[in-house]
């Protein structure tokens, strides 16, 4: 009900400009809410509470607002310097949540993201982004706990049983595995079931 009054209520462009800028705002504050307070399970950085109290979820928020966030930067008009400043502040807050969540969905998705931007663009631009997402990357890597650092490197069940601590790196492996089981489940049912599906929700991890 709140997304049709949203989308129904916005009428204009400017109204539209506005709503974006809202979801920017809103990303950003869950974003400085999780650094200075959030919660910290296993070492993934989150809300406390609610839908965003999940890592994955929580970075799938910071991903959405990502792009208005370049907008916003890119836009013209009035208050250029000021925009471009908050834009940069926003977008520096939203990235370091993003790999501080711990969330390997989320840095693949930003991942293609900054591939799809690099693709589009001319020459010089795609060196220099590519420089500064790979200068980015580093430095925000380099800041991680070594146990996100692991975590983001595991990808079968056997590595969280060789390095690192061994409840994170045990959950890591065990998320990994839970992906490949759905993987070879939603193939098995997209055959039994190819043209109609099994219907909404019915898929549920």
């Amino acid at each position: 009900a709140i997304w049709a009054l949203l989308v129904g209520l916005t009428v204009t462009f400017r109204e539209c400009k506005l709503l974006l800028n809202a979801v920017v705002l809103a990303a950003a504050t869950a974003a400085l809410m999780a650094l200075f307070g959030g919660g910290a399970e296993m070492a993934r950085l989150s809300l406390e509470r609610g839908l965003l109290s999940n890592p994955n979820y929580f970075a799938l928020e910071l991903l959405i607002a990502l792009p208005l966030v370049v907008c916003l930067y890119s836009g013209g008009g009035r208050f250029v310097v000021f925009r471009r400043v908050l834009a940069a502040g926003l977008g520096g807050v939203s990235l370091l949540a993003l790999f501080k969540s711990g969330s390997r969905a989320g840095l693949y998705s930003l991942g293609v993201m900054v591939f799809l931007v690099i693709l589009r663009v001319s020459l010089i631009r795609k060196i220099l982004i590519a420089l500064a997402a790979g200068v980015l990357f580093v430095s925000i890597f380099a800041s991680l706990p070594g146990s996100l650092r692991m975590r983001y490197f595991t990808f079968s069940g056997m590595e969280g049983t060789q390095i690192g601590s061994a409840l994170i790196d045990g959950s890591a492996a065990a998320s990994t595995l839970e992906r490949q089981h759905t993987l070879r489940e939603s193939l098995s049912i997209t055959l039994t079931h190819p043209i109609f599906g099994v219907g909404l929700g019915n898929f549920s991890p």
